[in-house]
């Protein structure tokens, strides 16, 4: 199994609806991948800004090739 880990920050005011889009949008694409297993987003609050973490995990590596092109290292917004 792989883990992608992602590391984002959003402003307080609009960081309600990064979550929503992340929750529907972005899991429903992830869904359609072969080899994806799961998403989880963690969410911190940090003064002024909220902190998002994104793990998401696939069954090996040409999961995540097809998921995210030959520079899989990078991220995928």
């Amino acid at each position: 199994m792989i883990a992608r880990v992602w590391r984002g920050w959003a402003r307080r005011e609009t960081a309600d609806a990064y979550e929503r889009h992340y929750r529907t949008e972005v899991t429903d694409v992830l869904a359609a991948v072969p080899g994806f297993v799961d998403a989880r987003l963690l969410r911190r609050d940090a003064g002024d800004e909220v902190e998002f973490v994104s793990v998401t995990t696939f069954d090996d590596l040409d999961a995540v090739r097809a998921f995210a092109g030959p520079e899989y290292e990078r991220a995928v917004v």
